[in-house]
């Protein structure tokens, strides 16, 4: 009894992430706007009725979809930082990587940090610092 509870709770999360992975697929295809739960589910392979058992509307699976996303890139980041044995230039090049990649967001520069320059105002840069203007 305790083994068909164990493999409904495993299959339950096998389907749950099987349709967190297609809304991530269509969300980025075709924009909030264009997300429909039909074409999650059509892209998932499963039922309609199984997006709403899971997350009851398509609010809630968004909502679910942004905590995986963050589940994902915390679970990164654990790994990247959660390692003592890592010295700090090599946590800086791992991080660079990740910019390069484009996994961390760039910000431009406050109007504070850059009010008597034009081309500062106009320069991209990263949160540590690094200038990303030349990939615009």
């Amino acid at each position: 009894m305790a083994r068909a509870a164990a493999k409904k709770i495993e299959k339950k999360v096998e389907t749950s992430t099987t349709l967190l992975e297609a809304a991530k697929k269509v969300l980025r295809q075709n924009g909030y706007a264009g997300l429909s739960t039909r074409d999650v589910a059509a892209a998932a392979g499963v039922p309609l009725s199984q997006i709403h058992y899971h997350f009851g509307s398509k609010q809630g699976m968004v909502l679910a979809l942004f905590e995986y996303l963050n589940a994902q890139l915390l679970d990164r980041q654990n790994a990247m930082f959660g390692d003592a044995s890592l010295k700090l230039s090599e946590q800086c090049r791992s991080h660079r990587r990740s910019c390069a990649q484009g996994r961390a967001r760039a910000r431009r520069p406050r109007p504070a940090d850059a009010r008597g320059s034009r081309s500062l105002r106009r320069q991209r840069v990263h949160r540590c610092g690094k200038s990303l203007s030349a990939r615009s």
